[in-house]
């Protein structure tokens, strides 16, 4: 290759890279979030500007348990509940829309995408409703429920099932495009980037398949099991185990670990999802903490501890994190050394994740009461 080609080769990729980190962001102006970490690659970085909470503005009950974390699309809330039932509630007062009965129990979060609610169900059953009339336009069943939360790239909706299958369907007609097999069962959401699948299951394994064709990759053996999804920063993937080990991994690279914390005998399990936000990584524990590690040697920042188990994935916002706890609390601690610097009580156990837009903050509690709160006052 010439000099010149070499050249202009690596502004191609560069231009590439610089495209997928950009499609990945699926609310570039902090206005909505669509899915539940954010964008495509689960970083759990909020572009949205956020200064000192007030509220909570509004609350909003939906009458039964949920474990759904909520997603906001053009103004309204979306969230599923444990009575099978997917709700859309104003973001402006909190008063719900439409009410959409699906089934069977709702664990996952939904996903908006082309003005369609995506969400799957606990009898393996994944939902397109109309997100303006709540409506059904098609549905697609697995074998076995739905816990995985569903992400979309390119018009593929893909999305991972108990049947030990990641599924890829049409997002437009929900017509099967591929499958691929895990050895067990696959809870954790996608990450989608570079063209690829990523899931990290109960079999021990990061498993990458081609987005396009659903080809494997490259599987890569981790050991543990897995509930949480991978995060990927544009060249390693993070993710934390059940039996507490907290992961770097480089698909590119001869020895694909690039770090590893621990040997899983003595630390607190990983069951959330994490953030990756700069030079560092958030990981949630069941034993009452979250720690931000270096992303580039894997040691401890700093570890925030709280009153109860971590299962809300942390979302980042400029300097601060937010996440829920069992303990019944929602916090906002600093990014730089995990001080405090907000917190509210809900009363009940908080595992899903915030969303975060413009001015807001919104979660929900396992009692099922939504939390609105705002960095102003609304008009009156």
């Amino acid at each position: 290759m010439t000099v010149a080609n070499n050249r202009l080769f690596w502004i191609f990729g560069f231009l590439c890279m610089a495209f997928l980190a950009s499609a990945a962001n699926t609310e570039e102006d902090g206005a909505g979030w669509t899915i539940c970490r954010g964008n495509a690659h689960l970083t759990g970085v909020s572009k949205a500007k956020l200064s000192t909470l007030v509220g909570p503005i509004w609350e909003f009950d939906c009458e039964s348990r949920t474990g759904s974390s909520p997603v906001v699309s053009q103004g309204f809330v979306y969230v599923g509940t444990g009575d099978g039932r997917l709700l859309c509630v104003r973001l402006t007062d909190g008063k719900l829309q439409w009410a959409y009965r699906g089934g069977e129990e709702f664990l996952a979060a939904p996903l908006v995408a082309g003005g369609r609610v995506y969400i799957g169900d606990l009898m393996g059953k994944m939902h397109a409703v109309d997100a303006v009339k709540g409506e059904t336009v098609w549905t697609f069943e697995a074998e076995q429920e739905i816990k995985s939360s569903a992400n979309i790239a390119d018009g593929l909706l893909c999305f991972g099932s108990y049947d030990y299958n990641l599924y890829c369907v049409d997002a437009a007609t929900g017509k099967l495009k591929w499958t691929a097999e895990a050895d067990a069962q696959v809870h954790c959401t996608p990450c989608l980037a570079a063209g690829r699948a990523a899931v990290a299951g109960c079999d021990g394994m990061l498993r990458l398949v081609d987005l396009a064709a659903g080809k494997p990759f490259k599987t890569i053996e981790l050991g543990p099991n897995f509930a949480a999804s991978p995060v990927f920063d544009g060249q390693r993937y993070y993710v934390g185990s059940f039996d507490g080990q907290m992961f770097a991994i480089d698909p590119a690279a001869e020895k694909p670990i690039v770090w590893r914390s621990g040997d899983g005998t003595e630390a607190d399990p990983i069951f959330a999802s994490g953030a990756v936000s700069g030079k560092s990584v958030l990981f949630p524990t069941r034993g009452g903490a979250l720690n931000c590690v270096d992303a580039a040697s894997g040691k401890v920042k700093w570890r925030f501890k709280t009153r109860g188990d971590v299962d809300s994935p942390p979302v980042v916002v400029g300097d601060r994190v937010f996440f829920g706890s069992g303990g019944g609390y929602v916090y906002g601690v600093s990014l730089n050394d995990g001080a405090k610097v907000w917190s509210f009580r809900t009363g009940a156990p908080v595992s899903a994740a915030p969303a975060v837009v413009d001015g807001r903050l919104l979660i929900v509690a396992e009692d099922g009461m939504v939390y609105c709160f705002a960095d102003r006052k609304p008009e009156p």
